[in-house]
């Protein structure tokens, strides 16, 4: 399916410059316990906000339809939704729709959420360049009104902190991709081919202001486009501290499939929205490990482990009937 993102990409760039002409006028409003995340300078900003189009393929899912859950019936008053960014075309932005003016045609009323960045929930210098920020707490900006439904990816679930600020953690059951190679000393000098590298994981429990976030890691089932299963070793689930939480890139939509959705759909695995999916993961796998189990409910399954990045060491597994 073919996502036209140019309207929403020129949208984003008029709010990332009006966003740091008022985090400037703020500046010296700041207290020490929350801080605006600001942009760069203007040279860079023009650098970075060049005119283009985004244009992205993006494979169809082998099982379940994504795109049911983002048609115009799917758009309410004060719902929060995810909508995908012009620098590889993943959902780092949220919009909340303040008003469904029309359904056919679509068009919406909608305002952007602009990140208050916490020091306590991750290193702030990466985001200063700005890098979106996908969890903690969001202000709500100006309203405008948007005509293109193809730039929302997901309806997010989010919690009102104040009348005009919205909370947005990771939550029981979400699947989100972090940042494999994350670390506190990213900045303006970090290589894209540093900050490009993901792993897939599912949270297991809600974010915790004690304990962060629980996650265990998603290994890809090889034969299919974007179907993954969880990690078969109890001892890779972690803990993600709330100091590391810019760890998350983004949330992926996610289907837990059945076994009933068509010819050799494994029961129990996650199908993950390719349109939301880094592309590393929807590449040609190859390398075949060493041979596991996987159980589901009563019966167990013998799976092959498939490595489909080797730069990355990123795991699969592919079932064998």
């Amino acid at each position: 399916m073919e996502k036209a993102r140019e309207e929403i990409n020129n949208k984003l760039k008029e709010h990332k410059v009006l966003e740091k002409i008022e985090e400037n006028e703020s500046a010296n409003l700041k207290d020490s316990s929350e801080t605006h995340c600001s942009l760069p300078d203007q040279n860079k900003l023009r650098e970075k906000l060049v005119d283009h189009i985004l244009s992205v393929d993006v494979e169809d899912p082998d099982f379940h339809n994504f795109d049911e859950s983002r048609t115009e019936k799917c758009f309410r008053d004060n719902q929060v939704w995810a909508v995908y960014d012009d620098v590889d075309g993943m959902p780092r932005h949220y919009a909340m729709i303040r008003n469904v003016i029309s359904l056919n045609p679509f068009k919406v009323s909608m305002s952007w959420l602009s990140s208050l960045t916490h020091g306590r929930l991750g290193h702030m210098s990466w985001f200063l360049t700005g890098s979106s920020k996908t969890c903690g707490e969001f202000r709500v900006d100006r309203l405008e009104t948007c005509e293109s439904i193809d730039c929302f990816s997901h309806n997010v679930r989010s919690w009102k902190s104040t009348s005009k600020t919205i909370q947005i953690f990771p939550q029981k059951g979400d699947v989100w991709a972090l940042y494999k190679n994350w670390s506190p000393e990213w900045n303006e000098l970090t290589e894209d081919e540093v900050i490009n590298k993901y792993e897939m994981v599912e949270v297991l429990e809600d974010y915790d202001e004690e304990m962060g976030a629980i996650v265990v890691p998603l290994v890809k089932v090889a034969g299919f486009k974007a179907v993954f299963h969880q990690h078969l070793d109890p001892s890779e689930i972690r803990r993600i501290p709330k100091r590391e939480m810019s760890r998350f890139s983004h949330m992926v939509p996610s289907h837990l499939l059945t076994g009933q959705e068509g010819t050799n759909s494994p029961k129990g695995c996650h199908e993950l929205d390719p349109a939301a999916t880094p592309l590393q993961f929807l590449k040609i796998m190859a390398n075949i490990e060493e041979i596991q189990f996987v159980e589901s409910d009563d019966e167990v399954e013998f799976v092959n482990a498939v490595d489909c990045d080797v730069s990355t060491n990123t795991n699969t597994v592919e079932v064998i009937s």
